[in-house]
């Protein structure tokens, strides 16, 4: 049987590499699958391609049908029935129930994940996996590191400067962190295993805090009670808030940005909760009913994690606001808290404000399953996926 190379042949965001002359293809997504929870998730729309199927829904409703135009099955998914979750602006599915459903073969290794379908067909997607970024004392300074969920396979990615508030962007392909170092302080950019490492802006003030966009394109950061942001591939800073106090959030899809606005000066405690529209730059008052914005959100937006302050700055805290059926459980104390990328389990902080200290402990959202995760001390935790 002879086999015709089709290398770079683009369809899509799927690459047909080869076609044998039966026509049966093999094919790449640029779109990675993702082990969560020891559950494979599936990209739904570049699946779908690669297998002809219709879809309609979308991530706002975080419900999707799957319809075979031949046999007229239908396939549901929704973050209701824990099959879906929404991550970089993508829906997944899990891989076991549409498998089934549609009859395909899933087989993974450390690195790839590879699908053949009932016609003989293939497509391989790179495989990216669950990873907690954190920083812990090195001697006199703080360093990156990473572990795995579990608290397993613990990597130091950074050996410079003093380090702060490691974060991931959503594709899982580079690492962000404020590192003070020569009488500066910058966020950095590298990749995930911490190589290549790159300055996105440095100051000769201190940068409190940093998030990163959804979309991981832009950053924004606080820095003498100012709110910048900047492009995170290269660019100038912009100032886009001024009097502003040591709290900020993006909020629904990056849509806007909550934070504190220093009411009294000279008064740590004269604060009140803003949000600011991106698109229109106008401010208000929040009104969330807890009567702050939340630490951590969940990436479909469902599930949101409040720290609050419940007395002399040592007792945080943790409260779990479920906007779907609005209710809020606290669940324990902590603080530094990011949510898991299925929104089941929390990442924190504890004991709270005690530095040197500090361990990380996870904690289901319904409060259950506590379990601790380093020895060695662990702060500033971030939950997300990387090619790890």
């Amino acid at each position: 049987m002879r086999c015709v190379n089709m290398c770079c042949s683009v369809i899509g965001v799927i690459i047909i590499l080869f076609q044998c002359g039966c026509g049966k293809t093999i094919s790449e997504s640029k779109k990675p699958a993702l082990l969560i929870n020891n559950a494979v998730y599936l990209p739904l729309l570049e699946i779908s391609q690669w297998l002809n199927l219709t879809v309609d829904g979308n991530n706002v409703g975080g419900s999707f049908t799957v319809t075979s135009p031949k046999s007229r099955e239908v396939f549901s998914a929704s973050t209701d029935a824990g099959n879906l979750l929404i991550w970089n602006n993508t829906p997944y599915v899990q891989s076991e129930r549409l498998a089934r459903f549609f009859g395909i073969n899933v087989r993974q290794d450390n690195a790839r994940c590879h699908l053949q379908n009932t016609n003989g067909n293939e497509l391989i997607l790179p495989m990216q996996q669950e990873v907690i970024v954190y920083t812990s004392v090195v001697g006199n300074t703080r360093q990156v590191f990473s572990m795995k969920p579990d608290g397993s396979a613990v990597r130091q990615l950074t050996n410079t400067g003093d380090n702060l508030w490691p974060r991931l962007s959503r594709d899982g392909k580079f690492l962000y962190y404020i590192s003070r170092r020569n009488n500066t302080v910058g966020i950095y950019k590298s990749n995930v295993k911490g190589l290549t490492e790159q300055p996105v802006v440095v100051v000769s003030d201190t940068i409190y805090a940093f998030t990163l966009s959804e979309d991981g394109n832009m950053i924004y950061y606080l820095q003498k009670g100012s709110i910048y942001c900047i492009p995170s591939a290269n660019g100038q800073p912009q100032e886009l808030l001024k009097n502003v106090g040591p709290y900020f959030a993006l909020l629904h899809g990056d849509a806007e940005l909550a934070y504190t606005e220093i009411k009294y000066a000279h008064d740590s405690g004269g604060f009140v909760y803003k949000v600011l529209d991106i698109a229109t730059m106008k401010s208000k008052d929040l009104t969330d009913d807890i009567g702050q914005f939340p630490s951590s959100i969940s990436s479909d937006g469902r599930i949101a994690i409040y720290e609050i302050d419940e007395g002399e700055m040592v007792d945080i805290s943790l409260n779990v606001k479920n906007y779907v059926t609005n209710t809020t459980k606290r669940i324990g104390l902590g603080n530094s808290s990011s949510i898991s990328p299925d929104a089941t389990t929390i990442v924190y902080t504890f004991p709270a404000y005690k530095p040197t200290i500090n361990e990380l402990f996870s904690i289901s959202i319904d409060g259950s399953n506590k379990k601790q995760l380093t020895n060695n001390g662990g702060n500033q935790p971030y939950w997300g996926v990387a090619d790890y």
